[in-house]
């Protein structure tokens, strides 16, 4: 069993598994994401408030990130790079989850809306 540790302190507030490229995806209410490889972890800064939701594209090239802070992080898994970030007027992160075989992330904010995205290019599909 692996233990991580190192968010400064601050409580984990998202996890996602990500076996395939190195173990696991953890956000935080630090405001960073982190990709955990054993017990050393890559970071990802960009948010500005607590990090509420991490996935993981099936490619594993990609994280996406939420947070509240309004807005959906994507970042490069093998640079570390923020590749887009999307910010949407009261949109307070509080799930997001990935539709199987298509390029199309669900989120789900306080809003009270459900929000589709493209994860190539994190564009808007629809709200309902």
């Amino acid at each position: 069993v692996l233990s991580y540790m190192r968010h400064d302190g601050k409580p984990v507030s998202a996890i996602e598994n990500a076996q395939t490229i190195g173990g696991v995806v953890t956000g935080c209410r630090d405001t960073n994401v982190r990709l955990w490889n054993g017990t050393t972890a890559t970071v990802f800064a960009g948010h500005s408030l607590v990090v509420t939701a991490v996935v993981i594209t099936p490619d594993n090239t990609r994280i996406l990130s939420g947070s509240r802070d309004n807005c959906i992080n994507a970042w490069d898994t093998k640079t570390g790079k923020l590749l887009y970030s999307i910010a949407e007027s009261r949109n307070l992160i509080t799930a997001m989850k990935l539709i199987p075989n298509e390029n199309v992330l669900v989120q789900t904010s306080e809003d009270k809306r459900v929000r589709l995205w493209d994860t190539r290019n994190l564009e808007l599909i629809h709200i309902y």
